[in-house]
């Protein structure tokens, strides 16, 4: 089973996000092939897929939007995760509807743009 794990940021510096590498080997120990799609990649070994959308690159929102679409466009999964970003919940949502199942894992009483 293919999963899309769309996270904020993989980087196993990160003094806030760093265990998101954990839970992509998780998932792959659990059996699934896993791609990640990010808004930034930091400090990595690249020990599994990671698509950034390029903010480490300083490019503008609209180029980020048009990367996520370019990517979710072109590749297909039978599953999607969302670790904490709305915004790609609400953005990949309708492209995802009756296609395949999407899990927003979001544990923040409240909300912030990160794009």
């Amino acid at each position: 089973m293919k999963l899309l794990f769309i996270t904020q940021i993989i980087d196993e510096s990160h003094d806030d996000l760093a265990f998101t590498a954990q839970w992509v080997d998780a998932f792959i120990s659990q059996g699934y092939d896993v791609e990640v799609l990010c808004l930034q990649k930091g400090e990595f070994d690249n020990r599994f897929p990671v698509f950034s959308l390029g903010k480490e690159e300083g490019l503008s929102i609209i180029r980020r939007v048009a990367r996520f679409y370019r990517y979710i466009f072109t590749h297909k999964h039978d599953r999607v995760f969302v670790h904490m970003n709305a915004e790609y919940f609400t953005l990949g949502g309708w492209w995802y509807l009756n296609r395949v199942p999407m899990y927003l894992w979001y544990t923040h009483y409240t909300t912030h743009s990160t794009f």
